[in-house]
Parts: structure tokens; C-alpha cells; sequence
């Protein structure tokens, strides 16, 4: 799936009627995804292979010298710890409630770095 699908399946998600903790924990997760796919495109790693995993993906953003990155690679920088912490704590933390707020800004978190690469491709 491109980043893109799981954006909008966070929203979908997030936006369902029936909506309750299960998909605001999924919207969390998949806002997360949406980001890390996005970044580990950017940074040229695959994500289905070990030189793509989480840890790789991270230390290739964290080293992007920001004063030249796209805006995008800058908001996923700024925002990373948030969302990667918010999907672990979604996934994992299953004593831990997540709320509707959380998810909501996951999924608002996902949309600005995505939106700033669309942005940055025009």
C-alpha cells in the first residue's frame, strides 16, 4: 500500500460511526504508516527489507540535513517521536486507553507531512 492508502484509511478509520478505542488505536497506526512510508521513500530505504526498518528509517531522518530537506522531511522530523510513540503505545499498550483526541492528531500530524510533499511534487 502507498502512503497515501493509509492516510486515508486512518481517516475512514477515525471517521467510521461505529468508531470506538480498536479504531482509533488502528487510525493511530496507520497514521503512523502513512509517515513512515513516506520517509522511507524519501530516504531511499525499502521498508520490506531489514535496511528498511523502523530504526533505519529514523536515524536516516534524523541525520537529513534539515536546512536543505524538503518541507515534508522536516514536519516528519518534528513530528516523528509523536507518531511513532502514539502507534507503539496504540499497538502495544493495550492497559493504556487511547483516545478519540489522540488519534485525531495522528491522523492531523500524517496529513501536514503529507500534504507538504504534494506540495513540494507541484
Amino acid at each position: 500500500m502507498l502512503p497515501d492508502h493509509y492516510l486515508a484509511l486512518a481517516r475512514e478509520t477515525l471517521a467510521s460511526p461505529q468508531a470506538g478505542e480498536a479504531h482509533w488505536r488502528a487510525a493511530t497506526r496507520f497514521a503512523y504508516d502513512a509517515v513512515f512510508l513516506t520517509v522511507a521513500a524519501a530516504v531511499d530505504l525499502d521498508p520490506t527489507t531489514f535496511a528498511g526498518n523502523t530504526r533505519a528509517v529514523r536515524e536516516a531522518l534524523t541525520a537529513a540535513d534539515t536546512a536543505s530537506a524538503p518541507a515534508f522531511i522536516r514536519l516528519a522530523r518534528r513530528h516523528w517521536n509523536t507518531l511513532w510513540l502514539a502507534s507503539l503505545r496504540a499497538e502495544r499498550g493495550l492497559e493504556d486507553p487511547v483516545s478519540h483526541a489522540e488519534a485525531k492528531l495522528s491522523v492531523a500530524l500524517a496529513e501536514r507531512v503529507l500534504a507538504a510533499r504534494t506540495a513540494g511534487l507541484q
